[in-house]
């Protein structure tokens, strides 16, 4: 959302389920009247989008046929900033050969070169600097985080995607 400055997405996001919020804007309900299967396809909707999923394996994956699944992609479209951020970092993965994070991490293309540009590329143009700045801001916490653990005896067991599980006495 932040990336992207997409209103809708950063309005969803102040919710306490930006899933169900983003639900609620896809089926037209109240967030509360959402059901958990509304709420379920809204969210996988959102990652084959930025993952660039095929829509016959987005409707394999969701147990739904192809035209839902495009029907999911046309309702996300009311997401303009999130739709117009991720074509903006594909194409300039196309045009420089690179992309780089808020925080200055940067992506080449594989063989520094657009000739060999593909889908495989444009996911990844798409979801590196959703992924990357992601991690960089976990890690940034983590930086400050980690010295107080210590200092009260506990330590860092595990980093995994967003989660940082520290073992601490009790």
């Amino acid at each position: 959302a932040a990336l992207s400055q997409d209103v809708l997405l950063m309005e969803a996001v102040k919710s306490s389920d930006v899933h169900r919020m983003v639900a609620s804007i896809l089926f037209r309900k109240r967030p509360e009247d959402v059901t958990p299967d509304e709420r379920r396809l809204a969210k996988s909707s959102v990652f084959a989008i930025v993952y660039f999923e095929a829509m016959d394996r987005t409707a394999q994956r969701l147990g739904i046929t192809t035209e839902e699944a495009k029907g999911l992609h046309e309702k996300l479209g009311q997401f303009e900033g999130a739709q117009h951020y991720l074509k903006a970092m594909a194409k300039k993965a196309f045009t420089t050969g690179k992309i780089e994070t808020p925080f200055g991490r940067v992506w080449h293309v594989p063989n520094g070169t657009v000739d060999h540009f593909s889908r495989d590329i444009e996911k990844m143009a798409r979801n590196y600097p959703i992924q990357a700045t992601s991690h960089d801001i976990l890690m940034a916490r983590a930086l400050k985080t980690i010295p107080e653990i210590e200092r009260i005896g506990g330590r860092l067991v595990l980093e995994m995607h967003d989660c940082l599980i520290f073992e601490v006495e009790e």
